[in-house]
């Protein structure tokens, strides 16, 4: 059986029954890939030869050669093979980590509506539940952009969670509560 770069087993999703190898997902991974070309470059650099012999019998004198066939062979496209190679001499081992994404913590609905942003910002200020920002969003979405739908419940809960702090009026409403103190009996004492 196949396995990736994690070492995990790969099954066949295609029609054809054979076990299909997946691109690889980590560092690690990713330097399997790419330690061909390093070879290859370091084979030229000490003059040893501009070509390799693959596998299969062929003989690649390119490194793009050999990157088109890296990338048949791990199904990765060639232009992320060469993105992989520049991050490795740019930043060594460490460039081919993950990175995360640019717009990890901005939610697409709001990116593009600043309107939207203001106005669930502003009720969320005025202590209104999540779910009733939803609804007046909801309501005057049309009139925002008519192009898209509005946005979920779920979207809108967590665009409220990333905003910080939360609404003064919550907070002074907790600290004027008054406190029930419970007594022998079981029974609260005000």
């Amino acid at each position: 059986m196949g396995r990736n770069a994690r070492g995990e087993t790969n099954r066949s999703g295609g029609s054809n029954g054979r076990l299909r190898v997946v691109g690889p997902s980590t560092a690690r991974g990713r330097f399997r890939v790419i330690l061909p070309m390093l070879h290859f470059k370091a084979r030229e650099a000490t003059g040893q030869g501009s070509w390799w012999l693959l596998p299969q019998g062929v003989e690649v004198s390119t490194l793009t050669a050999l990157v088109m066939h890296l990338s048949r062979q791990f199904r990765v496209s060639h232009k992320t093979i060469w993105r992989w190679y520049a991050r490795f001499l740019e930043s060594s081992f460490h460039g081919l980590a993950d990175r995360p994404r640019r717009d990890r913590f901005i939610l697409k609905a709001f990116k593009d509506c600043p309107a939207a942003a203001a106005l669930v910002a502003s009720k969320h200020s005025l202590a209104w539940s999540p779910a009733r920002i939803h609804r007046e969003l909801c309501r005057i979405w049309p009139a925002l952009r008519a192009k898209t739908r509005c946005p979920s419940y779920g979207t809108v809960v967590n665009f409220i969670a990333s905003m910080a702090p939360a609404s003064p009026r919550k907070k002074a409403n907790k600290q004027h509560r008054p406190q029930l103190a419970v007594v022998a009996g079981g029974r609260p004492n005000a």
